[in-house]
């Protein structure tokens, strides 16, 4: 069952008023996780997963990309980006040699080459997952204003 709740605008501008810098500080950021986990988790069932071992070729020496490769690849990036009061977290392959799964060949499989159509795997689930992002969001924030008013 879903339920709606709807707050006048006064309301929301004095709950809004009522936060204080730390606790934006703390609640907001920590939401914004929770979220791009979320994220992580419905970008990972819509990505593609290969049938068969492909091969690629790092300082001369040929080296196996295991089918379901880009899927553990996906995860929330732990760089913060955007200014404190507008925030973005980012959900994506990482890339890189120092990563167990190198999903560097991710903007391939989500935008297509000349050789193989386009999944958008991402924009996919990333559509999915904003129906959700948005309740933990709120949640998040609801929680924080009910500590406030104890």
């Amino acid at each position: 069952m879903i339920t709606v709740k709807t707050t006048g605008i006064e309301e929301v501008k004095k709950a809004l008023s009522a936060f204080s810098l730390e606790i934006q500080d703390r609640v907001i950021p920590k939401a914004m996780d929770n979220a791009g986990t979320i994220v992580s988790e419905f970008v990972k069932d819509e990505t593609p997963v290969s049938e068969k071992i492909h091969y690629q070729y790092y300082g001369g020496k040929k080296v196996a990309i295991t089918p379901g490769n880009l899927k553990r690849s996906i995860a929330r990036i732990p760089k913060i980006r955007g200014s404190k009061t507008n925030q973005i977290r980012l959900v994506g392959p990482r890339a890189g040699k120092k990563y167990k799964n190198d999903g560097w060949y991710g903007h391939m499989v989500e935008q297509g080459t000349v050789h193989s159509t386009a999944s958008h795997f991402q924009e996919k689930g990333a559509l999915q997952a904003e129906k959700v992002m948005g309740s933990v969001m709120n949640e998040a924030v609801e929680k924080a204003i009910r500590k406030l008013n104890r």
